[in-house]
């Protein structure tokens, strides 16, 4: 009688430990929801078709330096047959950005002498052109640069946001890192308008346009130009 009750007693405990660890097994299978993913939103900033030492230039660029934002500064290094070398005042300038602020101010080739040479989507002064054309005057335009600047650009901004396969492979072969064109281009170039990597270059288009006209060079007004940002973030 004595060992049937030890018996019992052992029993008993084993079932009670056995539904003690049954019903607590379970918590350790559910699966507790993670923390929701955020994103950073980036936006980056570009200014083109600088050439020659304006006064409108530095009141731009003045606000970026008191708002701490950084922004790329497309700059063309031939125009109108005069190269940026023979800018001494546009060369300061540059260099004492680069040397009092050189977390703010990116310097990229701006192509290399912004004329339109092809018809395609509308103008481009490199789609269409053979490889060995574009590639001399991507490697003419680094070099005034490297010349004026002592930089070694590493971003490409085609002129009329236009590009194609042979610009983007003898960037690649130049040492380029980014190529930034215009979002509606890429979308039907490449079929994408958001950033991408292709062909050994991160493509970088754009989503939001300051000129309106350039014909008569009318701008969007702030509020659009905030209204288009907020949807641009919205759906991204």
């Amino acid at each position: 009688m004595d060992n049937f009750k030890s018996n019992w007693k052992i029993f008993a405990t084993v079932l009670l430990i056995s539904l003690i660890i049954i019903s607590i097994f379970p918590i350790f299978l559910i699966q507790i929801p993670s923390e929701p993913k955020t994103f950073q939103t980036i936006v980056i900033f570009r200014d083109d078709d600088i050439h020659s030492m304006e006064l409108s230039l530095v009141k731009v660029n003045n606000v970026f330096i008191d708002e701490k934002v950084p922004v790329t500064l497309g700059v063309i290094p031939f125009l109108k047959n005069r190269s940026l070398t023979e800018d001494i005042l546009l060369i300061y300038y540059l260099k004492f950005l680069k040397v009092l602020y050189p977390n703010l101010f990116e310097i990229a080739l701006h192509g290399y002498t912004h004329q339109s040479l092809s018809g395609f989507h509308v103008r481009s002064e490199f789609k269409g052109l053979d490889y060995e054309s574009q590639y001399k005057r991507i490697y003419l335009g680094k070099k005034i640069l490297r010349e004026a600047l002592n930089i070694e650009p590493v971003t490409f901004i085609p002129p009329f946001n236009t590009y194609d396969n042979n610009t983007v492979l003898a960037l690649k072969n130049l040492g380029f890192k980014v190529i930034s064109g215009g979002g509606v281009f890429t979308k039907f170039y490449y079929g994408k308008n958001q950033p991408f990597t292709m062909n050994g270059l991160v493509h970088i288009p754009d989503s939001q346009f300051f000129v309106k006209n350039w014909k008569n060079l009318s701008f969007y007004s702030l509020d659009f130009l905030k209204k288009g940002l907020k949807v641009f973030i919205r759906k991204n």
